[in-house]
């Protein structure tokens, strides 16, 4: 029977749907050209992110909360990147779904939903946490003085990447590797089947699509706003008293630290853009009727949404160089103190060449001094004008050899 299906999928290609069309012309647009350049983008991006972020020079100029609220972009960048190296496959699996041999695109495809999966519910959650943790520093500083650390946020984020392993176990059950016989050859496939039953399968796609998707969203949008809105009457009330006490001597209320909260309000807006509507509609769409899946309408709704969540993954570079001052000023001192480092280094080996050249010349001048103290004073002088460009152990050689006195 499948090997009707290979059979009457390669042999209707001139006569496929205006779907099917549509879901080929979307599928190689997005998988074979936008997909893999996200991914390197997003790869090279949080390498960078890692790289600034962990350095010196950008975590002096933190305090010990923003140092915790750091820790939070270390791990989202982290997570994001192993997201684009396990993303960057796709695009090598083939579109028909058959494969010649069980090699590694064949286990790639089996287990690429739940490894990915597992870096998306960690960055999920690890923004969620980050949203958590500015909330409590901005809203309730009092409260969450003796709360917030560096090791707390460290603690955090190893419990959610343990959590999201935990939670797609049952993923990497859903799909096995079957294989049949069409023509003498034999073509290998993956089925998707119920972990445990049909009943377990719904529950467990609802409870992902709550703890995943929903529950996420909701603490994102009710922190974000929050924030926006403590921030934005900060800067009223510093307005205010500017304007009221010009001529008082007492000195305006400091100004908070808000740059690692906006970092966080830019990184929910992209999330809530690209990544919840996608996931909400597609785990409302499996909850409704699971055989959609092999609607072509569908599936290019999910080759869209599955671009969408790659964008969210690659694009923080762009927003921490946007809004973060003292990151784009880190990566700026770093570039330049390379290329200084180039400089001075170069500087400094012609430096020494020419000390040590100097050096030489006098350490010459000294031996010949001393080797033609008996000479005349005419003949002395000449011979150290003629000895001027050779080394010492020419002159003294020339001294001893030639005879010059």
């Amino acid at each position: 029977m499948l090997c009707e299906v290979q059979l009457n999928s390669s042999c209707a290609a001139n006569n496929m749907s205006r779907e099917q069309q549509l879901f080929r012309d979307i599928y190689h647009i997005f998988y074979r050209f936008g997909l893999p350049s996200v991914c390197i983008f997003g790869f090279l991006g949080n390498i960078i992110n890692l790289v600034v972020l962990n350095h010196k020079r950008l975590q002096r100029s933190l305090t010990n909360k923003e140092l915790a609220a750091n820790a939070y972009l270390v791990g989202l960048a982290f997570s994001d990147m192993t997201f684009c190296i396990c993303a960057f496959p796709s695009m090598f699996l083939p579109e028909e779904q058959f494969y010649s041999d069980k090699g590694f695109l064949i286990h790639y495809a089996q287990y690429c939903a739940a490894i990915i999966n597992i870096f998306i519910l960690t960055s999920t959650w690890i923004t969620a946490a980050f949203a958590i943790e500015r909330y409590l520093a901005i809203c309730h500083p009092l409260t969450s003085r003796n709360i917030l650390s560096l090791r707390s946020s460290q603690y955090v984020i190893i419990i959610v990447f343990l959590g999201s392993v935990v939670f797609n176990i049952p993923v990497f059950w859903r799909y096995s590797i079957n294989e049949v016989v069409c023509e003498n050859r034999t073509a290998y496939f993956l089925e998707q089947h119920s972990v445990i039953s049909f009943t377990f399968e719904h529950a467990y796609r609802a409870i992902w699509a709550t703890c995943g998707n929903f529950v996420p969203s909701v603490i994102l949008i009710f922190a974000n706003v929050c924030l926006v809105v403590r921030i934005r009457g900060s800067y009223a009330l510093r307005k205010k008293f500017n304007r009221h006490d010009t001529s008082s001597c007492s000195s305006p209320p400091a100004e908070p630290n808000n740059k690692i909260t906006m970092i966080l309000i830019s990184i929910v807006v992209m999330f809530l853009i690209l990544v919840a509507p996608s996931e909400i509609i597609k785990q409302c769409i499996l909850l409704v009727d699971d055989v959609i899946t092999c609607n072509y309408t569908y599936m290019s709704i999910e080759v869209v949404t599955n671009f969408m969540q790659s964008l969210n993954f690659s694009l923080n570079f762009i927003l921490y160089c946007v809004i973060n001052k003292s990151y784009r000023n880190t990566m700026r001192h770093m570039f330049c103190c390379y290329h200084e480092d180039r400089h001075r280094l170069s500087y400094r080996s012609s430096y020494r060449s020419t000390l040590n050249e100097g050096i030489a010349r006098e350490e010459t001048t000294v031996v010949i001094q001393n080797e033609t103290e008996c000479l005349k004073p005419e003949k002395r002088e000449a011979l150290l004008n003629y000895c001027t460009h050779k080394t010492c152990h020419e002159t003294v050689t020339d001294i001893h050899d030639n005879g010059l006195s």
